[in-house]
């Protein structure tokens, strides 16, 4: 806000909103006598208000040569209802692991919100909560992987104040899709040529921490073209993820290898 006259005494600017409520702003600004040149910010904040809205700032001024100058509806605020955000639509978790699924608000509750997660088929994933909110930073939710399957998350906000909270009258947000994955292998190569009479490693590996002994069996789709060894992997619970595996040239001819596995979340 910027005098267009040099003031000859102190003005105060008196601000007010219509309707009041919607935007938070300074009561009042001050003018300093005979300065050539000085403004004043008028810094505007969401009320926390549960819906859009809007209003209007006038400006009432008392003092020297601006005593009784009125600006009315000098200025229109609009204001955009407070929303909760989330900043993905799909969460992904192994066996045995958990994901997190943040949850923020891009307005400061008036009162704390609680927020509750529903997991649409708690046989595939579980979610931990309800957690309360107390400012724009949220929560975050844990997906926990209980077997493989799809799922979703669906979300329900409540507060103490059911009709003037900032979040009592918000549209939540759509379903968060889950995925639970069920456990798998990492080979470090996807094709191997062998020339005759030699042999390749390759490395086998679990994307999955075993909760107990896994055992994997190499099964070529066609015999006598490569051998194996060792013809088992073996994985102990809390050791190694990845095991080494060695093909050699046995006779001409393609086979692709397929892995069976038992053990723990790798029983079939």
């Amino acid at each position: 806000l910027t005098p267009t006259d040099i003031p000859d005494e102190r003005v105060t600017v008196v601000v007010t909103s219509d309707p009041p409520g919607v935007v938070e702003h300074p009561p009042r600004v001050f003018f300093e006598p005979f300065l050539h040149t000085q403004s004043q910010p008028i810094a505007l904040r969401h009320s926390g208000i549960p819906e859009a809205a809007s209003a209007t700032l006038s400006f009432a001024a008392y003092g020297g040569i601006y005593q009784g100058s009125v600006s009315p509806a000098a200025l229109a605020v609009s204001v955009a209802p407070p929303t909760m955000l989330i900043p993905v639509t799909e969460v992904f978790v192994q066996p045995t692991s958990s994901a997190m699924l943040p949850v923020t608000f891009d307005t400061r509750p008036a009162d704390p919100v609680t927020v509750t997660a529903t997991s649409s088929d708690p046989s595939v994933a579980t979610v931990n909560g309800p957690l309360v909110a107390r400012d724009t930073g949220g929560v975050s939710f844990t997906v926990t992987h209980v077997s493989e399957g799809a799922a979703s998350v669906s979300f329900n906000l409540s507060t103490g104040n059911l009709t003037n909270s900032t979040y009592s009258r918000v549209a939540v947000p759509q379903r968060v899709a889950v995925t639970a994955y069920g456990p798998g292998f990492l080979v470090s190569a996807s094709q191997v040529q062998l020339q005759q009479m030699t042999s390749q490693t390759i490395s086998v590996g679990l994307d999955t921490t075993p909760e107990s002994r896994v055992v994997v069996t190499v099964v070529p789709s066609a015999s006598g073209v490569v051998t194996l060894s060792p013809g088992l992997l073996e994985y102990d619970e809390g050791g190694t993820l990845v095991e080494s595996l060695t093909l050699t040239w046995a006779a001409p001819g393609e086979a692709t290898l397929e892995f069976r596995s038992q053990g723990g979340v790798y029983h079939s």
